[in-house]
C-alpha cells in the first residue's frame, strides 16, 4: 500500500533499508566501505532527512563510520552532506509557506515554553501515548484513504501479533553483545527520530498548551522501526 500511495513513504523506506545495509556492512567488515558506497549512503541520508525532518538523527550513522575509518575523503563527503542539510533546513525555515500569522506563537517561542515546563511536557507526551497508542499501531500497519478506511479489528490484532513475533525471533542477544556500538547507534537514531516526530508536531500546533499532540500518524514510525 505504501509503495502504491501518493506519498513518498515507499521511497523513504527503500532508502532507509539501503542506509542500514551499508552501515551494517561498515561495522562488520575489517575494512571500511568503498568511497562509492559511503557517498551513496550520505546521499540517501540527505534525501531522507531533508524530506522527513524527523529523520535528521540519521546523520549519526556516517559520523560513526568516519570515526571508525578516519578516512579524509569520507570526512569531506560527510562534511558536504551535512552542509547541504544545514543549508536546506535554513532555506526551508526562511521560506516556509506557513507564516507566523497562522500561529499564536512562533515555533521557537513554543519550544522554549515547553522546555521551561518539563512536567507539563511529560504529561502531554504520556497522555498522547495513552490515548492514541492504538491509533498509532493501526496507522503503522495501514489505514487506507484519508485515514478513514480501516481493515477489520481482527486484521490489526493478527498483524500486531505477527510483527511482534517477527521482532522477537529476529532479536539476537549474541549479535548485540558483539556489536554494541553498532546496535546502540541504531537504537539511538530510532528513539531520537520518534521523539522528533512528537516534538515537530507539538510546536506546529495552532494553539498552546495542548492536551495531546495532534497530527502524528503511525506511518511516521516505519523508518525508526527499521532502524531499531
Amino acid at each position: 500500500f505504501q509503495f502504491g500511495s501518493a506519498t513518498i513513504d515507499g521511497l523513504s523506506i527503500a532508502l532507509s533499508i539501503l542506509i542500514v545495509s551499508i552501515f551494517s556492512r561498515s561495522t562488520k567488515s575489517n575494512e571500511s566501505v568503498s568511497k562509492i558506497d559511503f557517498a551513496i549512503m550520505v546521499m540517501a541520508i540527505l534525501t531522507v532527512s531533508t524530506s522527513r525532518l524527523y529523520m535528521l538523527p540519521l546523520v549519526l550513522l556516517p559520523i560513526f563510520v568516519v570515526m571508525k575509518s578516519r578516512d579524509k575523503s569520507e570526512m569531506l563527503i560527510l562534511g558536504l552532506g551535512i552542509s547541504v542539510v544545514i543549508w536546506w533546513l535554513g532555506f526551508g525555515w526562511i521560506h516556509s509557506s506557513m507564516t507566523q500569522k497562522q500561529f499564536e506563537q512562533s515555533r521557537i517561542e513554543t519550544l522554549t515554553f515547553y522546555l521551561r515546563q518539563p512536567f507539563q511536557l511529560f504529561e502531554i507526551f504520556s497522555d498522547t501515548l495513552i490515548r492514541l497508542s492504538g491509533f498509532y499501531v493501526d496507522g503503522f500497519i495501514g489505514v487506507l484513504g484519508w485515514l478513514d478506511t480501516r481493515f477489520s479489528r481482527y486484521f490489526y490484532q493478527a498483524s500486531t501479533f505477527f510483527l511482534f513475533a517477527a521482532f522477537i525471533l529476529s532479536f539476537s542477544l549474541k549479535q548485540v553483545r558483539e556489536n554494541v556500538p553498532f546496535s546502540a547507534t541504531l537504537i539511538l537514531v530510532s528513539v531520537a527520530s520518534c521523539a522528533l516526530v512528537f516534538v515537530a508536531m507539538l510546536v506546529s500546533a495552532h494553539s498552546h498548551p495542548v492536551t495531546v499532540i495532534p497530527g502524528v500518524q503511525g506511518r511516521y514510525f516505519m523508518i525508526p522501526a527499521i532502524m531499531f
